[in-house]
């Protein structure tokens, strides 16, 4: 093998791992087009792309992977964004989804350059080398073309840009818009992209759910076994067959039998009040049921080996509902919570707690969309306060702490360090008219 052609597949292999996380596409929009990148959730395919690319169009759209396949779909804008999603009409294709780097700005400050991903009709990918030459906007960056051959065009808008830290390419955003006559195009960043469009996901599938806060989302543990004592068969057939069986503790199971255990539909009434509706599967609750606690709560889903795994709805006896991915009986992966008070987290969630990128709505209209640890905003974040007021920086605890931006409703800023939730002592405020401090926004 040549020198050259080991350095192309040694490309392409490291394009490969990063396109793992996400697939980029050519999107035909009536007489318009653009490209995207792909986001699954749940079961459902998306599509993610700047607004203009679509806000025109005649539903359905037609999206084009690679591999020459593919789908239609139904864009949604964003009011407040230029953003677009699409949602991919019976789609039967694997759905990609990318990944987010928590340290996302510092990446983006210290490229140079970056590779612009351009997907084709015919389900071909251009890779185009562009320079990084604005860094200073929070939620965007501009790159522009490193040749005179290569012109930044409105239809590329959608490109997914990959930056390479050693080795790794990493996405960091995609084409919004172009200027094509100084080449310049801005890219909206990957973290900022991922807050908006979960909003909208959590939205979508959340129905009429509030909230509650994501140190409380613990669904109780499903039942592990079943009661082995036996008062015996009162009626049908036990063995294999439909009948009714009663437990030692005064349990109660009746429904479909198989070699003597319980196997397929049935309903499982225990002692201490709780109940199943549902399948099993050796004696154990395995796929979909019903499961009614004594006190209250309740989950409609998925389970497996007698535990909450896979999609499920946790309402609890108080209101607040959860509705996401389970896995061990506890919410794991993608999920909303919704609160009776009116609060809503949808995000990532791990053993029951927010954990990964959410977006917290407050009944009064404060919001937070960012990295949550633990239950807690640990991270890079966006808060806005229902006056218009702004924080955009690091937080550590639900408290702001490390470099950040407090932007006042009449557009003064202070940009400083916080800690404990305070800016440092000797902090100035710039633009606007106001000077000095204030302080009655960080109590």
């Amino acid at each position: 093998m040549s020198n050259k052609l080991f350095i192309i597949c040694l490309v392409c292999f490291l394009f490969s791992v990063s396109n793992s996380f996400a697939e980029e596409v050519f999107i035909k929009a009536s007489n318009d087009y653009g490209r995207g990148i792909t986001k699954r959730v749940g079961k459902d395919c998306f599509v993610i792309t700047a607004k203009h690319v679509v806000e025109n169009a005649n539903p359905p759209v037609t999206i084009y992977f690679e591999g020459n396949r593919h789908a239609e779909g139904t864009p949604s804008s964003f009011a407040a964004t230029d953003l677009a999603v699409i949602k991919l009409d019976n789609y039967k294709i694997n759905c990609s989804d990318y990944s987010i780097v928590e340290n996302i700005n510092n990446l983006v400050k210290r490229m140079v350059s970056g590779q612009l991903i351009i997907a084709e009709e015919d389900g071909a990918t251009n890779r185009k080398t562009v320079k990084i030459v604005g860094t200073d906007a929070t939620d965007t960056f501009k790159i522009k073309s490193e040749t005179a051959t290569f012109i930044l065009q409105k239809g590329h808008s959608g490109s997914a840009l990959y930056l390479d830290d050693k080795g790794t390419l990493i996405l960091a955003g995609i084409l919004l818009s172009v200027n094509s006559k100084d080449n310049i195009g801005t890219v909206y960043k990957i973290n900022y992209i991922n807050a908006t469009v979960n909003l909208y996901f959590g939205t979508y599938y959340s129905n009429t759910i509030t909230t509650i806060s994501p140190e409380t989302v613990k669904p109780t543990a499903m039942p592990t076994h079943i009661y082995e004592g036996k008062r015996g068969c009162i009626k049908g057939d036990c063995r294999n067959g439909y009948g009714i069986l009663v437990y030692d503790d005064k349990s109660r199971y009746e429904g479909e039998f198989k070699n003597g255990g319980l196997n397929g539909q049935g309903t499982l009434a225990y002692a201490n009040g709780n109940k199943y509706v549902g399948v099993f599967r050796d004696g154990q609750v395995n796929g979909q049921g019903n499961y009614t606690y004594a006190n209250g709560d309740k989950y409609v889903g998925q389970f497996k080996d007698g535990k909450s795994e896979g999609d499920g709805v946790y309402t609890f006896g108080n209101g607040n509902k959860y509705e996401g991915h389970f896995k061990d009986a506890k919410s794991n992966g993608w999920g909303v919570f919704t609160y009776t008070n009116g609060d809503r987290y949808a995000g990532q969630f791990k053993d029951g707690k927010g954990d990964g990128d959410g977006h917290y709505t407050y009944a009064d209209g404060t919001r937070f969309a960012g990295l949550f640890k633990d239950g807690k905003k640990n991270g890079h974040g966006v808060y806005t306060y229902a006056d218009g007021s702004k924080y955009e920086g690091e937080f550590k605890d639900n408290k702001k702490d490390g470099r950040g931006i407090f932007t006042y409703p009449d557009g003064s800023k202070i940009d400083t360090s916080f800690a404990n939730d305070k800016p440092e002592e000797n902090y100035l405020v710039t633009i606007g008219e106001r000077k000095g401090k204030k302080d009655n926004n960080f109590e």
